[in-house]
C-alpha cells in the first residue's frame, strides 16, 4: 500500500504540472470539472490543490497512517490506473508538442 501511495503522490503532482502547462498554453482542456473550476478561479489555486493533495498523501506515509482496508486498496488501485491512463494521454499531446516545436 505504501508504494501505491508514493505512486499516487508523484503522479498527482506530475499530472498537475503537465496539466498546468497544457492549459496555460492552450494545448488541452481540463476534463475534471472540479479542477477546471479551480483553474478558472486562478491557476495557482489549481496547482496549489495538487500540491496540497500530494503533501497530504506523503504526510500519511510519514506518520504511518495508510489505510489498509480492502476498499481503500481498491480505490487507490483504480485511481492509480486512472492516473496512468491520464499520463499516457499527456504523453501523446506532449510528444506532438515536442515534435512540432
Amino acid at each position: 500500500m505504501i508504494k501505491l501511495f508514493h505512486y499516487l503522490a508523484i503522479v498527482n503532482l506530475l499530472d498537475g504540472v503537465i496539466t498546468y502547462f497544457g492549459l496555460k498554453n492552450g494545448y488541452i482542456k481540463e476534463a475534471n470539472p472540479i479542477m477546471a473550476f479551480l483553474y478558472q478561479v486562478h491557476p495557482s489555486v489549481f496547482i496549489s490543490m495538487k500540491l496540497i493533495l500530494s503533501v497530504l498523501i506523503y504526510t500519511m506515509i510519514l506518520i504511518h497512517h495508510i489505510p489498509v482496508s480492502k476498499i481503500s486498496f481498491t480505490v487507490s488501485t483504480i485511481v492509480s490506473i486512472m492516473y496512468t491512463v491520464i499520463l499516457f494521454l499527456h504523453s501523446v499531446w506532449l510528444s506532438n508538442f515536442i515534435t512540432n516545436y
